[in-house]
C-alpha cells in the first residue's frame, strides 16, 4: 500500500499575522467606541443635573416653597398615610404609601431646606408636578433612612449604578470637609448609596474633565465641586479625597489652590451643583 501524506489543518505564518492584525484592529475600534460611549455618558451628567436644578426652581416658581419642604404638597396629591388632615405630618414620612393613590405625599415643613425624609419625596413631589420624567415613590430604599436608590426614589444618572440626588448641609466656612459657601438644597451626583446622598463615582480625571468643560475646572470653586476631605494617602496609598493641593495628596489648604486629583485610578469623586446652579450659563467649550 502507498503511504498518503497527512494535510495539514494548522495556520501558516502569514495567515496568523493577517489574523492578528485583524485582531488588532477590531480590538482598537471597540476601545475608542467605549472611550466615545463614556465620553458622551460624562457629557450627559452637567447636562441633566441643569435639567433637574430647573425643574427644582420652577417648582420653586410654580408652588412658592421647594418641592419636598411644600407644606400644602397633601392638599394637592393626597396623603400617603391616609390622614384626613391634609396640612398635617405624615405618621412616618420615609416608609408611608398609598396603595390606591401612587401620588399621595407628604408635607414638608416649609423652612426652605429640603432635609431627612423631604429629600425623596422632593423627587416624588417634582415628578406629581409634570416637572421631571419617572415614577418615584419618596420612600427610603431597603437599607433604611436616606438609602437612595436610582429609579426607585431617586433619578437614574448617565453612568451604570449612578444617580442624582439632593444634598443638604448648610452654610461652611473654612470647614474640614467642605469648601466654603452654602450646601442647602445642593444637586449632587455619584453613586447610589445606603446612607449618603451619593458615594464616590468618578476618577479625578474625570471629574475634572466635567468641570473644565461645563465649569472653571477648579474643585472648591464655581457651580460644580467637589468635597475637600481630609483623607488623603497614609496606609492607604489611593485615600478617599477627591482633590488635594495641585491636585497632589495633601489636604488642600485652600478653594484656589485645590486641585482635582487626577493621578488615582479609583473612584474618589462625587458633583455637587451648588444652589442656584447657574448652569444654564457655564461654558460648553462646544
Amino acid at each position: 500500500m502507498g503511504k498518503t501524506t497527512p494535510t495539514s489543518a494548522g495556520f501558516t505564518l502569514i495567515e496568523m499575522a493577517v489574523v492578528l492584525a485583524i485582531v488588532g484592529v477590531l480590538a482598537g475600534g471597540i476601545l475608542a467606541g467605549t472611550k466615545m460611549i463614556e465620553a458622551s455618558r460624562l457629557k450627559r451628567v452637567p447636562m441633566e443635573a441643569s435639567a433637574y436644578a430647573s425643574a427644582f426652581e420652577q417648582f420653586k416658581v410654580k408652588y412658592s416653597q421647594y418641592p419636598g419642604d411644600y407644606t400644602e404638597a397633601a392638599r394637592i396629591w393626597g396623603r400617603a398615610d391616609g390622614g384626613t388632615d391634609l396640612y398635617g405630618s405624615c405618621a412616618s414620612a420615609g416608609s408611608d404609601i398609598s396603595s390606591s393613590n401612587p401620588q399621595a405625599t407628604c408635607n414638608g415643613n416649609g423652612d426652605w431646606r429640603v432635609i431627612g425624609n423631604e429629600t425623596f419625596r422632593a423627587w416624588q413631589q417634582m415628578a406629581n408636578a409634570g416637572l421631571v420624567t419617572g415614577k418615584f415613590n419618596g420612600l427610603n430604599g431597603s437599607g433604611g433612612s436616606g438609602h437612595a436608590v436610582a429609579g426607585y426614589n431617586v433619578p437614574i444618572g448617565p453612568l451604570r449604578g449612578s444617580a442624582f440626588n439632593i444634598s443638604t448641609n448648610g452654610n461652611k466656612l473654612s470647614d474640614a470637609t467642605f469648601f466654603d459657601g452654602n450646601y442647602d438644597n445642593t444637586l449632587v451626583f455619584g453613586k447610589e448609596s445606603t446612607s449618603a446622598p451619593v458615594g464616590n463615582m468618578l476618577t479625578g480625571q474625570q471629574a475634572y474633565d466635567i468641570d473644565l468643560k461645563f465649569d472653571d475646572s477648579l474643585p472648591g470653586l464655581g457651580v460644580i465641586r467637589t468635597y475637600k476631605g481630609t483623607a488623603l494617602p497614609g496606609t492607604n496609598p489611593n485615600g478617599r479625597s477627591c482633590a488635594g493641593e495641585n491636585g497632589g495628596d495633601v489636604t488642600p489648604t485652600s478653594a484656589e489652590t485645590a486641585g482635582y486629583r487626577r493621578a488615582v485610578t479609583g473612584p474618589l469623586c462625587f458633583l455637587y451643583f451648588m444652589q442656584g446652579y447657574g448652569l444654564q450659563h457655564m461654558r460648553t467649550n462646544e
